[in-house]
């Protein structure tokens, strides 16, 4: 064990010094280079955050309007349909009972019966 944490350190030590050695240009013109895009990067996720948190906060909020307001549209809807339902049974009846006249009227009819 002794000897694979000797050559980990060995192995980090000259991959550093390799990297100073032969990197193409200084840290300050790295750092600069790579400033403004960590910043919009920044920029970016804290603007996905604050997108995020609106969107669980308009969620909730869709949430409990809906079951506030869901049970009594269906308690309505309900209620139109009773009414409706009520109104219609005695249109249904009529329409029946002229069903049954017209049956009978085409039964009793001379273009009904047969010729002997």
């Amino acid at each position: 064990m002794k000897q694979f944490i000797k050559g980990l350190f060995v192995g980090g030590t000259i991959g550093g010094v390799g990297g100073l050695l032969f990197a193409p240009r200084k840290g300050s013109e790295t750092l600069k280079i790579w400033e403004e895009p960590i910043k919009e990067t920044a920029a970016t996720i804290q603007t996905v955050k604050e997108d995020y948190q609106t969107v669980n906060d308009n969620l909730a909020k869709t949430q409990e309007i809906a079951k506030t307001s869901l049970p009594a549209f269906q308690k309505s809807l309900e209620e139109d349909l009773r009414a409706f339902q009520f109104q219609a049974r005695p249109r249904i009846n009529r329409i029946n009972e002229q069903l049954t006249l017209l049956q009978q009227h085409l039964e009793n009819s001379p273009l009904n019966k047969t010729t002997k």
